[in-house]
Formats: C-alpha cells, sequence, structure tokens
C-alpha cells in the first residue's frame, strides 16, 4: 500500500469496513527521508512529500469522514512526525 495515492489509502479504508464493519482510531504514521533539502533532486523531494505530507491529508480525507457519520462514542485520528521531519538539512534540530 501507498499512502502517498488516494485510492489505496481509501481501499484499505474500504477493507477495514468490510472486515470489521467500522473504525474507531486512525493513526498516519508513515514517513521517508530523502536528502537534506538543499541539493535532493526534485523527483526524490517530490516522494518525500508526496508520502509525508500528501499520505497525512490522504488518511484524513478517507478516515475522517466515518467519525463524522457516526457522530458518537470515541473517535480518534493521530498524526506523528518523523525525525528526518524536524531536521534542518545538516541534521540538526
Amino acid at each position: 500500500m501507498d499512502v502517498a495515492k488516494e485510492s489505496d489509502v481509501e481501499g484499505l479504508r474500504d477493507a477495514a469496513l468490510k472486515e470489521f464493519g467500522a473504525v474507531h482510531v486512525i493513526f498516519n504514521n508513515a514517513g521517508v527521508a530523502g536528502g537534506s533539502t538543499i541539493g535532493t533532486p526534485k523527483k526524490i523531494w517530490d516522494w518525500v512529500m508526496s508520502v509525508n505530507l500528501d499520505g497525512v491529508v490522504n488518511g484524513m480525507n478517507a478516515f475522517i469522514p466515518l467519525f463524522l457519520e457516526a457522530k458518537r462514542g470515541s473517535r480518534r485520528q493521530h498524526g506523528l512526525g518523523s525525525r528526518p521531519g524536524r531536521c534542518r538539512g545538516d541534521g540538526a534540530l
């Protein structure tokens, strides 16, 4: 599964609903690193951004509407950033 692909995340949602009948929690926790900001080839930069940013948005867009429709009980969405996502190009925080 590729979280950067909206259709893959929607497929995961549909499979979870089929298997379990409901979804109560999602946890966005996918991330990749591809070098520093300066000097990274555009193709690598696009891949990193598509996984690290679009992947979170795809997860929220696929699952949060289920939570809003339910209007009951406890529904949770969590995201976890990775250390590379918080570092400057030289690896310092």
